[in-house]
């Protein structure tokens, strides 16, 4: 028979807390007071309660008791005794003094306490500092009942968990994965009393986490990180929960969850959501606490993890919902932006433009490049880029153009391989070159770099640069840009084809208004020039050797007949075997290639072969070039200015003509004219005089004609002029094939601007015919509604300033170059600054004045009074009869008596001024 309890007074109020514990916390503390009431021998103890939800008994505050562990072997015994736990017993943690060898007096008892049907609701490990009475016994005999009983009424009291989420999950029909996870973590915090969350989903394709983050305006915004070196880590990879606490600022999940919220939090619980069927983890359910740094219990992780099997479908269902609209969305704008490159095909500037613009709203990247295969050259070429202030380069003006060799860098190592890279980190890349960041203070993040191909090969890469609202690129990303680099190739290539179309269409245009423009060569033309021998230099003229001979002021100097006269002279003739007739008709039709214009036109094409004719006969190193290099420097001078139109490369690009459309891709939009036109002419029949070379040779004049050409823009001359200038310090090494090229290309520049080095008289006759020839183009561009530059307006024009600039700045570096590699020219020099010293003097007496120039260019603009002339002109005699030899010069009085006289070229005489 039991005996009767007599409770003390803090016995009783320990009774009473435990049969009014409402949930399992307060029913916990409850019953551990309890204890400590009946037994004050107690010198440690520790609790373990059955979990609601799981079944198993756990601690609070420690986790799941131990399944191997002695104590787990006797829980249905009733309160027994033992000698202590073996060291290697997992309860020892729990509770260090219960373990063997024990303190001298203590005891360790286990006390299970079983409701009905023999179910252990809680167990108890003890340690006291002396046996238990029997009475003590007696008393924990009596207070099992109360347990199990106030452990039912808690239990009764506390809400059907699995009801609830059955409740909550038939309320949720959210298709926004970001709504879904909101309402979720309400839930969660209802039931566990956590302060906040959120919920990660997992992007296997990238090792990423992300979750959607509201802004002040109310729009949804993705935030992504890497998951590799994150608290997150080992949940999705391991499939483990994590429950942090004590969390401060110096902890190590600090810096990522400051990422995450806003709050302080003190205490995680990471739980893993897993798909029922495929044990994916594609979510990891975040708790925070930010009222306490205690850690998360293991009946609120139970309760999560119910909350994940009840919930993980719609979770699921949310996010592949999301992707197909990320993927529809993304499938429509690359077909939007395959239209509107298809759109474009006229113009490949502009296709590029779009591809550009495309490819950074598609894959949402802060910088896009793309560059095309050079072939030729072995290189990759870019002249469009792209940031995200929307303009080319960032700004309104034009991207300069940028040339990467086949195989150096990221986008060079793509063309050459044809393999797409996706670089996470750029700064640790191997190809990476940082020069373009520290010259910019741009930070480059992260690069996708990927292949343009067309059937066969590798046309072209585009790179994207920093991805928008995300660490990196992703899987998706790249298999978007193979998607789109394929719209690309198919729309460049198509480009090209339809501008080589466009280029022909154009060529048949020009050539068919040049063929109106001009009459072909007759037969009695030919006849007129074959029936007579060649003339003799002395015969053409007897100062027409001198290096200062005025062609534009010789009296009666017939073009054709001095041309023939030079192409005998030096010996072309014989050398390549070209038939008289042929070379007749040649030359007549390079004149009537030229038109009537004031200045570019057959005089000007006879001046500058002339200075050519000149220099070799004047240079004592004539002799280092090659026949054909003199045969293409001479050729070249005479069709250098084939066509002219009497305007220069900026009015054909701004306003669109047919040599813009045909050559402003290319720069230098004239001078590839020219030298179309030369073609066209050799390619005549009866006027090839390269007819007699064989294939190799034919090549390689036409390739270095086109050259010499194309040097004729003075904005190659100026690249080159660091070229130019080392050749000059360094000395002509006649064996270097490079140095050679350059020196004639400098030749053909002299050559060009020859009229300057001509004595005064000649050179502002030359200066009248320039300056029409300048003011009809800004006539034009005003008739047109433009402003034109200062040297193309009449009304604003300084000629003799003009003149200065042009002499400081062109002239004169040119030929002291020239002087200081063939130190025989070194008088031209001289010449240009006498003429410069005469141009001041126009220029400070004041007397300079305007005159109108009519439309015909029956009448230069003269700069000069006549009586200055007069006084300049006894100057330049002196200066000439003092250059030149002595046996020379009464032919230079002769030569150089009649300077009012300008030859039309043909034996015609016309007044100079």
């Amino acid at each position: 028979m039991r005996r009767s309890i007599i409770l003390d007074f803090e016995a009783q109020k320990a009774v009473l807390a435990v049969n009014c514990a409402e949930e399992f916390d307060s029913f916990w503390k409850a019953s551990s007071n309890l204890l400590k009431s009946v037994l004050p021998c107690i010198v440690k103890h520790v609790g373990f309660v059955s979990n609601p939800v799981s079944g198993e008994l756990q601690s609070t505050s420690s986790g799941e008791f131990g399944k191997e562990t002695f104590a787990r072997a006797k829980l249905k015994n009733k309160l027994w005794s033992s000698y202590g736990l073996e060291q290697n017993d997992p309860l020892v943690k729990l509770i260090p003094e219960a373990a063997r060898p024990l303190k001298v007096g203590n005891h360790v008892y286990f006390w299970p306490v079983n409701a009905d049907k023999g179910k252990v609701v809680s167990l108890y490990v003890i340690v006291t500092s002396r046996k238990l009475s029997d009475e003590e016994e007696s008393q924990l005999e009596f207070f099992e009942k109360q347990i199990s009983i106030s452990y039912e009424n808690v239990l009764r009291r506390r809400p059907n968990i699995k009801q609830k989420h059955f409740e909550v999950l038939g309320g949720m029909y959210e298709k926004s994965f970001a709504l879904l996870s909101e309402r979720i973590i309400e839930y969660l915090q209802e039931v566990t009393e956590a302060s906040s969350g959120l919920i990660l989903a997992v992007d296997s394709a990238s090792d990423e986490l992300y979750h959607k983050v509201k802004r002040d305006d109310g729009e949804l915004v993705e935030n992504r990180f890497e998951l590799t070196g994150t608290l997150f880590e080992k949940v999705v990879k391991t499939g483990s929960k994590v429950n942090l606490s004590n969390i401060t600022s110096v902890s190590p999940c600090h810096n990522i969850l400051s990422t995450l919220t806003d709050a302080a939090v003190k205490s995680l619980l990471c739980v893993p959501v897993v798909h029922g069927q495929s044990k994916e983890i594609f979510c990891v359910i975040c708790l925070f606490n930010e009222k306490s740094s205690e850690s998360f219990s293991q009946l609120i992780e139970d309760t999560v993890c119910s909350t994940c099997d009840y919930f993980y479908a719609q979770l699921f269902n949310a996010l592949e919902w999301e992707k197909e609209l990320v993927y529809r969305r993304q499938q429509e704008h690359l077909l939007n932006v395959a239209k509107n490159l298809f759109i474009h095909l006229d113009d490949v500037t502009v296709l590029l433009t779009e591809i550009l613009q495309g490819a950074r709203n598609l894959i949402q990247a802060e910088i896009c490049s793309l560059f095309l295969v050079d072939k030729e050259r072995q290189e990759l070429v870019s002249k469009v880029f792209f940031n995200n202030t929307g303009h080319e380069n960032g700004e309104k003006e034009e991207a300069r153009e940028v040339r990467v060799p086949l195989g150096q860098g990221i986008a060079g190592h793509v063309a050459q391989t044809g393999v797409m890279l996706n670089i996470k980190d750029a700064y640790s890349h191997p190809l990476f070159c940082r020069d373009v960041d520290r010259e910019t203070g741009f930070k480059t993040k992260n690069i996708l770099c990927f292949p343009i191909r067309d059937e066969k090969e590798v046309i072209g890469v585009g790179q994207l640069v920093n991805k928008i609202n995300g660490p990196a690129f992703t899987r998706i990303d790249e298999d978007l840009t193979k998607a789109f680099g394929i719209f690309c190739g198919i729309s460049i290539c198509h480009s090209l084809l339809y501008t080589k179309v466009m280029d022909a269409q154009n060529r048949d245009k020009i050539t068919n208004e040049l063929m109106i423009y001009h009459m072909k060569v007759t037969p009695k033309d030919v006849q007129y020039y074959s029936s007579q021998k060649i003339p003799k230099p002395q015969e053409v003229d007897e100062a027409f050797r001198h290096i200062l001979f005025r062609p534009r002021l010789a009296p009666k100097l017939e073009f054709v007949k001095a041309c023939l006269s030079m192409f005998e002279d030096l010996d072309l003739i014989r050398k390549w075997k070209i038939s008289y007739e042929t070379l007749i008709r040649f030359i007549l039709m390079v004149k009537k290639g030229y038109r009537e214009l004031p200045y570019h036109n057959w005089t000007h094409a006879f001046t500058v072969s002339h200075f050519c004719y000149l220099l070799y006969k004047n240079l004592n190193q004539i002799g280092s070039f090659s026949d054909m290099e003199i045969l293409s420097l001479f050729v070249s001078c005479l069709c250098h200015d084939l066509d002219h139109r009497g305007t220069n490369n900026a009015f054909q690009v701004s306003y669109n003509s047919l040599l813009a459309a045909l050559y402003s891709s290319e720069g230098s939009v004239m001078e590839r004219h020219h030298f179309a036109q030369t073609c066209c002419i050799l390619s005549t029949e009866g006027c090839n005089i390269f007819e007699n070379l064989n294939g190799k040779e034919y090549h390689e004049i036409m390739d270095l004609t086109r050259k010499i050409i194309l040097a004729t823009d003075l904005s190659h001359h100026f690249k080159i002029l660091k070229d130019l200038k080392k050749l000059a310090r360094v000395g002509f090494n006649p064996s270097d094939e490079t140095q050679r090229e350059l020196l004639l290309y400098l030749m053909m520049t002299s050559c060009d601007l020859s009229d300057q080095v001509k004595p005064f008289d000649s050179a502002s006759a030359a200066a009248d015919l320039v300056y029409a020839e300048y003011f009809s183009q800004g006539d034009l561009e005003k008739a047109m509604g433009y402003k034109p530059s200062e040297m193309m307006d009449r009304d604003r024009a300084c000629i003799p300033k003009l003149q200065i600039d042009f002499i400081d700045g062109v002239v004169h570096p040119t030929y002291r170059l020239l002087a200081e590699i063939f130190p025989e020219m070194d008088v031209l020099c001289t010449v240009i600054d006498e003429n410069k010293k005469h141009w001041k003097e126009i220029e400070a007496s004041g007397e300079y004045r305007k005159f109108e120039v009519p439309s015909t260019y029956s009448a230069p603009l003269s700069p000069l009074p006549q009586f200055e002339k007069c006084k300049i002109e006894r100057k330049l005699n002196a200066l000439q009869l003092n250059t030149w030899p002595d046996n020379d010069s009464e032919t230079s009085k002769h030569s150089y008596t009649n300077t009012s006289l300008r030859t039309n070229g043909e034996g015609e005489t016309k007044t100079a001024t």
